[in-house]
């Protein structure tokens, strides 16, 4: 019978052993360096063992650690929140979890002093950054920035708080912070930001944007014994001891947070390829 083509022969077991039975020296060897090259290479994969189960639990540790991270950072975003005052991305990331850790553990005074030293600092390269992202409002900034260098906290509050929902309307081009629908209890931005912040980690960093605090809160919202800077309270002349140094830089770090948050993680969504760059048909 003809050779069936693309048919493969019969497994030989006869010519496999009479091969073995011919080169027996040859085989005999390679097992032999086999045997070596295991037994040198024994103590080494016995180290790599020893080293997998000392780096495996703080591997583990540190997944755990990444795991819970968002949540943790969330919080400390709100406690830093609710103190008045916003930490934006131009900022070291472990900023926030360290100042509400402070707040945390009776050092507030501390964490003040710090946040008033670092926005103090900091009010013309903030200035000149704002007139530079939103030229057309650069009229406004001006004199508000101007009122707070020459102390007059009462006017310079209420301009900064307006134009907070300014910046936002004009980087969402749909939204306002503290403008809302009838019935949203979250802020105003909160669905745009929805929009934005895929990964967990970018929904902790936008957390302020997302949840009612201090200076969100509405007269039904607010307890009676509060203290803070309040919006609500500021634009409607219910606040008549707000017009502090500390309360116009907690305004700036609002306005300054809303502008470099909301841009920046807007245009990193906007960077991402989409499915059809990733798979070109």
């Amino acid at each position: 019978m003809e050779h069936e083509p693309n048919k493969k022969p019969a497994f030989d077991a006869t010519q496999v052993q009479a091969f073995l039975e011919q080169n027996r020296a040859m085989v005999a060897r390679i097992v032999g360096a086999a045997r070596v090259a295991i037994a040198e290479l024994t103590p080494q994969m016995q180290q790599i063992k020893t080293a997998l189960k000392s780096i495996l639990p703080p591997i583990a540790d540190l997944m755990n650690e990444v795991n819970g991270l968002p949540a943790e950072y969330r919080a400390a975003m709100l406690v830093v929140a609710n103190k008045g005052w916003y930490l934006g991305p131009e900022m070291a990331f472990d900023e926030p979890m360290r100042i509400a850790a402070a707040y945390a553990d009776g050092r507030g005074d501390e964490a003040e002093f710090e946040l008033v030293e670092h926005f103090r600092a900091r009010v013309d390269a903030i200035e000149a950054d704002l007139v530079n992202r939103f030229p057309m409002s650069e009229p406004v900034l001006r004199q508000a920035f101007e009122a707070h260098r020459l102390g007059l906290y009462y006017a310079s509050i209420p301009t900064f708080l307006t134009q907070v929902d300014g910046v936002c309307l004009d980087i969402t081009t749909t939204s306002y912070l503290f403008l809302k629908e009838r019935g949203e209890k979250r802020t105003g931005v909160a669905p745009y930001v929805d929009q934005i912040a895929e990964e967990p980690i970018t929904q902790a960093m936008l957390a302020p944007f997302l949840e009612p605090h201090t200076i969100l809160l509405s007269e039904s919202q607010r307890p009676a014994d509060f203290e803070g800077l309040n919006r609500h309270m500021v634009l409607h002349g219910q606040s008549l001891d707000h017009g502090t140094e500390a309360n116009s830089l907690r305004a700036v770090s609002l306005l300054y947070y809303s502008a470099r948050a909301l841009e920046e993680f807007n245009d990193v969504r906007a960077k991402k390829p989409s499915a059809g760059d990733l798979n070109p048909q």
